[in-house]
């Protein structure tokens, strides 16, 4: 594991720990603090995955009745850098914005909690190097971020309607990339996208894969006519949040 993957992963502990640690008006100022130190540490792994040493992290799976899974790994690419750069970048700035601005429900423990795995699960995505990996990055992204749109206003009706919208958008779109992937892993006999780049599929498991994920990663990014959850969600989000999934956790999905 290289020195950034170590920052990253001990910046994660700081943030999810500290708001259940520091209390009052100082809880703010430390969350945020940690939180934007977390996106520091996703800039320089992405900077280091530009260099071609941003290093990898695996872990075996073995699943009692499934075959053909290879090992749950982060292994960015020079691509997914760049991806690295922008979500712990505007993940940084968006906390250290919150720090001012978070007050009351936006600044309790679990949102500055959830915003810490929101932008864990931001850095995570483009790391990803298989399957499982992705799809577990990509659904912390996604219940992080549905907590977080709850934050501001647990209460209020619009804010639960929004809410109950963007959950089920976006785990629709969590819904369709695993069935796209399971068809391409299906394919290649394995889960690793090594594997799924080996993969020249044609025919209508070809076609059938293309459909589900360009559906699953549209609805993410607001592709029309899946971006019902977009103008709902966005607002209703505190300020710090709503710039993070705009400036973002939508661009994952590009």
């Amino acid at each position: 594991m290289t020195p950034a993957w170590v920052a990253v992963w001990a910046c994660s502990v700081l943030a999810l720990a500290l708001p259940w640690v520091v209390s009052g008006a100082r809880r703010s100022l430390v969350s945020g603090t940690a939180s934007a130190l977390l996106g520091l540490a996703g800039v320089w792994t992405g900077v280091t995955a530009m260099g071609g040493a941003g290093g990898r992290i695996v872990v075996p799976v073995a699943l009692a009745g499934a075959s053909g899974l290879d090992p749950v790994m982060l292994a960015p690419t020079p691509l997914g850098g760049v991806f690295m750069i922008v979500a712990g970048g505007v993940g940084a700035l968006a906390a250290v914005f919150g720090i001012g601005y978070a007050h009351g429900p936006a600044a309790s423990r679990t949102a500055w909690s959830a915003y810490a795995l929101f932008v864990l699960g931001m850095v995570g995505v483009p790391a990803a190097s298989d399957v499982l990996s992705f799809l577990l990055a990509w659904e912390l992204m996604a219940i992080a971020s549905t907590v977080l749109v709850l934050a501001d206003h647990a209460t209020a009706t619009p804010v639960r309607a929004a809410t109950l919208w963007y959950a089920v958008m976006t785990h629709l779109s969590f819904l369709l990339l695993m069935a796209g992937f399971a068809v391409l892993a299906a394919l290649a006999g394995g889960t690793s996208f090594e594997h799924l780049r080996g993969v020249f599929a044609t025919g209508p498991a070809a076609s059938v894969a293309f459909v589900l994920l360009t559906l699953g990663f549209g609805t993410k990014a607001g592709l029309v006519p899946m971006h019902v959850w977009l103008p709902r969600a966005h607002p209703e989000a505190p300020s710090h949040v709503s710039a993070a999934m705009s400036a973002a956790m939508v661009k994952m999905g590009v």
